[in-house]
């Protein structure tokens, strides 16, 4: 089952980027199929009629008085490649109506292939306002630049009745963290049957894999050459972390089936036992691995190393302490959980790294911009 990747990004130029999507620019991928649930002209007026309401609000000024409104939001997500076989026309017509049937707004779509034809993904621009006419409920008087003013000195008339605007409130729900987390990453997992990231404490994410190009810096490649690194060291952890699941009691309650046919992702042949020995070791060394790496924020990527030998030493102990006690043999090298969990009573991880020159920092911000292209 292939792992789920969705990422939302907010967007300040929403026809810009429906141009971009749709493959107007010429500059895009392979495009398979587009579809939009409304017309271009209505996600002009939504773009107009944002930018018009973030200007009344003095809030959303920054220093330098620039506007930056949202104007729509976009969801990248990956699906399977199976679904490649398939009409990409229905697809697209099929992802936008569930949608808008689902969580109330319109939206835009497009069906892509990268370049190298590996990356099957949906690109997804949905509005948070919804598209329903305000009537004023009262009559409403301004002057000649449209601010209110006393009946006597009004230039432009709104009578009650009249229609204000074609859109609602934005919906507070698509600004929550938790409408991502809770709703629509286990919805699509569940629609295109991906595994679902869970943070269990114990399972670590991958870091994305930038492009590289000609024009990329030397610093861009060497940033790129260790996130790549890092995300082989990651799978390594991942897959014994999931060995370990498989022979613990409780995951062999909870999935019995699983736990007849376990597969080795890490082949380290972990025997079974029906001690607890398993669930301890989840406890006292794993999790508190796990802590300890989020907490190395600059040095992450070297502890992660650090981190897989010293958790492999422990696991292969308590391999051997198995494998003595099924032979019933006595040894003088039985080590206990107390030795296990010394792996968290070490001090942080620092390696020696060369200080960086206010020279570097500079190149490095001339270059920073790679991050950005798609």
């Amino acid at each position: 089952m292939a792992r789920q990747f969705l990422r939302q990004n907010n967007l300040h130029n929403v026809v810009g980027r429906i141009e971009y999507i749709r493959g107007d620019t010429g500059k895009q991928e392979y495009m398979m199929a587009f579809y939009s649930t409304m017309p271009d002209e209505d996600w002009k007026n939504l773009a107009q009629y944002n930018q018009e309401r973030f200007k009344k609000n003095k809030k959303g000024f920054n220093k330098n008085k620039k506007c930056s409104a949202i104007e729509a939001r976009e969801l990248i997500l990956h699906i399977p490649h199976e679904y490649a076989n398939r009409d990409p026309h229905e697809l697209a017509k099929l992802v936008g109506d569930d949608w808008k049937k689902r969580f109330d707004t319109d939206c835009c779509l497009a069906i892509h292939w990268n370049k190298t034809k590996t990356n099957f993904h949906i690109h997804l621009i949905y509005s948070e306002r919804v598209r329903e006419d305000k009537v004023a409920t009262r009559n409403m008087y301004y002057d000649s630049d449209w601010k209110k003013c006393k009946k006597a000195d009004a230039v432009n008339i709104i009578k009650k009745g009249d229609i204000v605007s074609k859109w609602d409130d934005k919906d507070v729900k698509f600004k929550k963290k938790s409408f991502m987390q809770n709703t629509v990453k286990p919805y699509y997992a569940t629609r295109f049957k991906l595994e679902l990231y869970k943070d269990d404490g114990l399972h670590l994410k991958e870091q994305k894999e930038y492009k590289i190009n000609p024009t990329s810096s030397i610093e861009y490649i060497e940033l790129h050459d260790k996130i790549v690194e890092y995300n082989k060291n990651v799978r390594t952890w991942n897959n014994m972390v999931d060995d370990v699941l498989e022979r613990s009691p409780e995951y062999c309650v909870l999935h019995p089936s699983d736990h007849n046919t376990v597969v080795n992702k890490s082949k380290m042949n972990l025997p079974p036992t029906k001690e607890n020995e398993y669930t301890l070791f989840i406890d006292t060394v794993i999790k508190p691995a796990v802590t300890a790496h989020k907490k190395q924020r600059k040095h992450h990527k070297e502890y992660l190393k650090y981190m897989i030998e010293r958790v492999k030493e422990a696991l292969n102990a308590l391999v051997e302490r198995f494998k003595l006690n099924a032979s019933k043999q006595s040894t003088t090298n039985n080590i206990s959980m107390k030795n296990y969990a010394q792996i968290t009573k070490q001090k942080p991880f620092k390696p020696q790294m060369k200080k960086k020159t206010n020279k570097d920092i500079s190149k490095f911000i001339k270059h920073q911009s790679d991050f950005e292209r798609d």
